[in-house]
């Protein structure tokens, strides 16, 4: 019992997913400034491929925690999924607020689609919380006004991954948005996935908080 426990916590750790989170808190910024400030801080380039692979942190910062986008990204209405390639995800967008978020009053089954690198087996419970090693994880949480059944907008993640990195920090814009309705922010997902892997090794968070 011992034995497969300790491999079941290494099988985890080699396949948790690192987030990185770029959270810009500009919300008192007026929209020149914003674009200002997010126009000058791409200036400070970066691959996604360097980031760092996981190193016991569920998530690092880059770019001295400043987000970048484009004008065009800044200026999006809907949100934006990339097209599958061989069956993966890629980057989602939206511009969210407490009005999109609460759209879809309630969410649907998504049991049948099966993204990438998702192979489900049952566990104890000891060995792993919720006994599903795997989840399937929303680029854009159906609480910040993701689509809920879209299988561009669904990757495979540990379930570290998706409760202990994802949640809080789905939580945290929710929470924002909850207490600023007339405000929105913009939210990017980016994962990344090295050579042909079916699981990405890393994603790329990335948001702005803003008046409107």
């Amino acid at each position: 019992m011992k034995k497969r426990k300790k491999r079941i916590e290494k099988i985890s750790l080699l396949l948790i997913l690192n987030i990185i989170i770029i959270l810009g808190t500009y919300c008192n910024f007026e929209k020149n400034n914003i674009e200002n400030t997010v126009t000058s801080s791409s200036k400070m380039s970066y691959e996604i491929s360097d980031i760092p692979e996981y190193n016991g942190s569920i998530f690092i910062e880059i770019n001295h925690n400043i987000p970048t986008f484009t004008l065009e990204e800044k200026n999006i209405e809907e949100v934006y999924y990339s097209e599958l390639e061989n069956g993966k995800c890629g980057m989602a967008i939206i511009k969210t607020s407490w009005e999109k978020a609460n759209e879809d009053e309630e969410k649907d089954d998504y049991s049948s689609i099966i993204p990438s690198g998702f192979q489900q087996k049952k566990y104890s419970t000891n060995l792993v919380p919720g006994g599903y090693l795997y989840h399937r994880c929303h680029l854009i949480a159906w609480k910040l006004g993701g689509a809920d059944v879209e299988e561009k907008n669904l990757m495979t993640g540990t379930q570290s991954f998706n409760v202990k990195g994802m949640k809080q920090f789905e939580d945290k814009v929710y929470a924002y948005l909850k207490e600023n309705k007339t405000n929105h922010v913009l939210y990017k997902v980016t994962p990344y996935f090295e050579q042909n892997h079916n699981l990405a090794s890393r994603s790329q968070y990335r948001s702005i908080l803003h008046r409107r």
